[in-house]
């Protein structure tokens, strides 16, 4: 059973080995291919592109800082916190009622 592994993990090993070779190889070629092909005009079109979006970026963040809300205060509480902590001592132990 076991007496044809070495061959058989060889195969294996030369197939994987040959796979990523195909792969880097074609990788390689696509991003010199790619670098070869890009024109100029192409850099200068990206690089108005990213000038026109930091403009927008810019003049947003400029009116937004125009457009700045008045902080709304919280609404008044009707019980302070001391009174509210005694209040609910006394009613635990039964002493307190309201109005009287």
């Amino acid at each position: 059973m076991f007496e044809n592994l070495p061959t058989l993990l060889l195969a294996v090993f030369a197939g994987m080995g040959l796979l990523f070779g195909i792969v880097v190889f074609f990788w390689a070629l696509a991003v010199l291919l790619k670098g070869a092909t890009r024109s100029g005009a192409e850099e200068e079109q990206e690089l108005r592109q990213q000038a026109a979006l930091a403009a927008v970026a810019v003049a947003l963040a400029l009116q937004a800082e125009g457009q700045l809300a008045a902080f709304r205060l919280p609404p008044p509480v009707l019980v302070s916190t001391w009174q509210a902590v005694q209040r609910a001592r006394l009613l635990s132990r039964g002493r307190w009622r309201r109005g009287g």
